[in-house]
């Protein structure tokens, strides 16, 4: 028997740290814990994180990495093909916009 289905889980954002490896062991301890639900235990973790001059987001994935963290991938809009989604202040318009009531 096959059981097919999606899910989606939205919350990461909310954590909030000050330290950025309180950062890293907060996003590995949440896909770890979501994993343990039966239903999501061999899914894909799909990471959108922004791409930005810090490189937040490839540290961020270099700590899954290092925490084996396995089954995930990264989308892809940053320059020069790095991981990461753009955040541009016309992009942030632009979906700020698309909130408004027609």
């Amino acid at each position: 028997m096959c059981v097919c289905g999606r899910a989606q889980v939205l919350g990461v954002e909310a954590l909030h740290t000050r330290d950025v490896r309180h950062t890293h062991r907060l996003l590995i301890k949440h896909i770890l814990a979501l994993r343990q639900i039966n239903i999501l235990s061999h899914t894909k973790t799909v990471l959108i994180l922004e791409s930005n001059l810090a490189f937040e987001s490839q540290h961020l994935l270099h700590a899954l990495e290092a925490a084996n963290v396995k089954n995930w991938v990264s989308l892809s809009e940053g320059q020069q093909g790095s991981l990461g989604w753009l955040t541009t202040n016309e992009r942030k318009v632009d979906v700020d916009n698309s909130k408004l009531p027609p």
